[in-house]
Formats: structure tokens, sequence, C-alpha cells
């Protein structure tokens, strides 16, 4: 056995699996969260893909911490701009697949395979992503709930539509971009994607979701494959205002350049991904509907709302990020679940989804729930 596979967090990974893994790029964002970039370095060490963090802290991490790691896992200081440090990911980026994904989430290693097997199955299809599970550490105990419960493959009308029928009438589960991506298609989109500065960090993720029916396939494996944190709110940059909707900034006329930008930027993806040449005019035509589409999306439903979601939604805006934390650590379970947290445990989640016929790895997911009660314990000392 390798030093790097005796160093990994998964005591049962096949060959098989990392072979897969082998050739996938994980690209990671991190700013000033040491402890949860060190979590996902040593969750992925050793599992064969190879690892980019990309750290924009002013401070890098102790050296020795990374010498510790297998050699698929590439730390990079980039004291830089969110923005700055995925154009810089895009030149470096090689491998056949791609991902990028938050410090403070984990992802089940043979599930991301499986997705690798599903593109290579289904050439026609550019995206593979699979069923999720949010989560959170609460005295020991790691809880979770199923999540984006909503989403499915596409119908059979959209698997014979053309791509201009496609982005008209159908949408993608939107954390598709968090997703397997094939190489080519991950380095031309978010290339585009970052080319400029926005002051609203959802016109980044809003361009993708707008253009991804249009740009191809997007498939849902039925396999857990993802564990977002419910832990932390994204900490990317110390300047982006995550409390500003989509729609209020692109309204806003003092972000207008940057909005006239944006616009330039979709269109730039819509004729780089035709299947077919565009005219200037149905470019146009395609852009403005999505992205209609999309402002109207962004626009609150309040009464679509339960009580509990509409409180969430009101201590998200004014309440910082630690003392979320910390009330979720004192608050009894029944505030919880008014909240929208679930207070069952993440692994019973994923026994009632094998059962209903969701593939789990019940081995990985046992070596990742251990993986995040330790980090919290270590915490705590």
């Amino acid at each position: 056995m390798s030093s790097a596979q005796e160093m990994s967090v998964f005591t049962s990974l096949s060959d098989d699996v990392r072979q897969l893994l082998s050739r996938l790029d994980i690209v990671v964002p991190t700013y000033n969260r040491p402890e949860y970039a060190l979590r996902l370095m040593r969750f992925w060490s050793g599992t064969g893909a190879r690892v980019l963090v990309l750290d924009g802290s002013d401070q890098a991490i102790d050296s020795h911490l990374i010498a510790e790691l297998g050699k698929n896992i590439e730390y990079l200081h980039l004291p830089m701009s969110y923005q700055e440090r995925f154009r810089y990911a895009t030149g470096i980026v090689s491998r056949e697949f791609q991902m990028m994904m938050s410090d403070d989430e984990l992802y089940v290693p043979s599930a991301v395979a499986s997705a690798i097997e599903h593109l290579d199955e289904n050439p026609a299809h550019w995206a593979a992503t699979g069923r999720v599970i949010r989560f959170y550490c609460k005295n020991g105990n790691v809880l979770g709930e199923e999540w984006y419960t909503g989403y499915n493959n596409y119908v059979q009308s959209a698997l014979v539509a053309d791509q201009v029928q496609r982005a008209y009438q159908f949408e993608v589960p939107h954390y598709a971009m968090l997703g397997v991506i094939r190489g080519d298609h991950w380095r031309d989109l978010w290339s585009t994607i970052f080319r400029h500065d926005y002051t609203c960090p959802y016109a980044y993720e809003a361009m993708f979701h707008m253009t991804a029916p249009y740009i191809g396939i997007t498939w849902v494996i039925d396999e857990l494959l993802w564990l977002r944190s419910a832990e932390t709110d994204e900490n990317v940059s110390p300047t982006w205002n995550r409390r500003m909707p989509l729609h209020e900034w692109y309204d806003n006329e003092e972000y207008r350049g940057e909005r006239l930008l944006w616009e330039q930027s979709v269109a730039a993806i819509i004729t780089r991904f035709a299947g077919t040449p565009r005219t200037q005019a149905e470019v146009s035509e395609i852009a403005s509907f999505i992205i209609n589409r999309q402002l109207a999306g962004s626009r609150p439903k309040s009464y679509t709302w339960t009580p509990g979601q509409r409180m969430h939604r009101t201590l998200r805006r004014v309440t910082p990020q630690a003392i979320r934390t910390v009330l979720k650590s004192v608050l009894p379970t029944r505030a919880l679940r008014r909240l929208g947290y679930s207070a069952n445990s993440l692994i019973e989640v994923a026994e009632s989804m094998s059962n209903r016929g969701v593939s789990v790895d019940a081995q990985q997911l046992r070596e990742t729930v251990e993986c995040i009660r330790d980090f919290h314990e270590a915490r705590q000392h």
C-alpha cells in the first residue's frame, strides 16, 4: 500500500474507484477557514483525485500540515479575489473531468466515481450529479435530512429536444454546478462566467444555472453523492454581500455597468456552446428569455414559504454566521425543527433513501460520518 493510501480516510476504496477518480480535478476555493480546508484535503488525500485548494487568505496554512497529505493534494496560497482564483484555476486544470466544491462540504468518493462512469457511458451528457443530504453536527451527533428532493432527471421530451427548445422549456438541478463536468466544458464555461467581477455573488452561479440546459444534458444519478454542509456559510470572499439577491443587483442602476458585462457573458456562452451557428438576433432572444426567467425565480415568493422557512430566512439575513453556529449547538431539537433543521441521524436518513432504491455506499458513509465527528471533537479541545 502506498503512503497516499495509508493516509486516506477510507479503508475500503477500491482500485476501480481510485482509477476513475484519477481522471478528476477538484477545485476548492477557501478563505480564512484553515480547519475546514484541512478537513477537506485530508478527506480526499490518497483517493486519486487531483485536489486544487485555492486559498485566498492572507496567511497560508502551515506547510508541515500540507506535507502530511497525499501527493494528489495541491495547496495553492493565492491571496487574491475569488474571481481571480477561479480565472487562475481554469488555466491549470487538465484532467478529463472537473468538479468544484466548498471547503466545508463532503462527497462520497464511490458516488463521484459513478458519476464519471455515467458520463463515460453517455457521451451526449455533459454533467452528472447525484442525491443530496444536508448535514450538521450537534453534541457529537451527525444529523441530516434529504435535500433538493424536488429535482429529477429530464423527461423524454427534453432528451429529444434541440438545445434551444431545452433552454426554453426546461431547467436543471441548480446544484449541478457542483457535480462532475466534462473538463473541456468546465474550462470554457467557468473562464467565461468569471471573466468579469460582479458585486453580487449570485451573478456567477445564476449564469451557470441559466445556460446549463442550453449547453447539454445534466443527469442526476440515483446515488447518494453530496453531503451539503449546514454548519457554516460559504466563506470565499471578504467583500461579497450574500444578502444581496440577484434581482436587487440587476435592478439597481448603480450596477448597470456590471449588468451589461454579465449580459454579454451570457451571450458569449450561448455563442460558444451553440450546436449550430446562431445569428446575433437568435443569441439575444435566447439570452433575454433565460435571464428574465432567472430573475423571476430570484424575486421573493414569500407566500409559498412555511412560517418556519420565513423565520429561517429572516434570521439568516440579520444574524451573523458565528451566532447562528452557536444557536444550532444550544437550541433544543424542537426549535431547530421549526427553523428548518432536521434532528435525524445522517445514517438513518441515508438508510431511508436506500430503502427507496437510492444507492448508498454504507461503508464510505460511515467513515465520512466519523471524519465529521472527529473534526468537531478536535475543535472542542
